[in-house]
């Protein structure tokens, strides 16, 4: 692990820059989770999923959050939050190396779990505002 990226670091990591900002629909502009648009391009990346878009290949279990359009703007029903927390919890099995991008993930992915699970727990939805 780089001892000189605390988890300090990974939280401002993913308060700024250019990303989908993640947040519970009732509470906007409440707390959220930025999903970075260069974390995104490396999962794309290695989960090959603009491989299997231009082939017009079978959905893969991460696509729901992998294949965001960054500029767009998402709602997530019930059943896609808990597809999202089911992703989040595959992220953090998969990525669990001391690579700095691992660790990213695994930041992220926790940090959207524990949304999804409040916004649950509230009986609301989750939206995704892209820049």
């Amino acid at each position: 692990m780089d001892k000189n990226f605390h988890k300090k670091s990974l939280s401002e990591y993913f308060d700024s820059g250019v990303g989908l900002d993640f947040y519970i629909k009732s509470r906007y502009p409440g707390k959220h989770i930025k999903f970075r648009e260069e974390l995104q391009g490396f999962l794309c990346t290695r989960e090959k999923y603009w491989q299997r878009y231009k082939a017009n290949g079978p959905r893969e279990k991460f696509d729901l959050l992998i294949g965001l359009d960054q500029y767009g703007d998402k709602d997530f029903s019930i059943q896609e939050i808990m597809e999202l927390i089911n992703i989040c919890n595959g992220l953090s099995e998969k990525y669990n190396s001391d690579k700095i991008d691992d660790q990213k993930i695994r930041y992220f992915s926790m940090k959207l779990k524990e949304l999804c699970e409040e916004a649950l727990q509230g009986n609301n939805l989750v939206e995704a505002i892209g820049d």
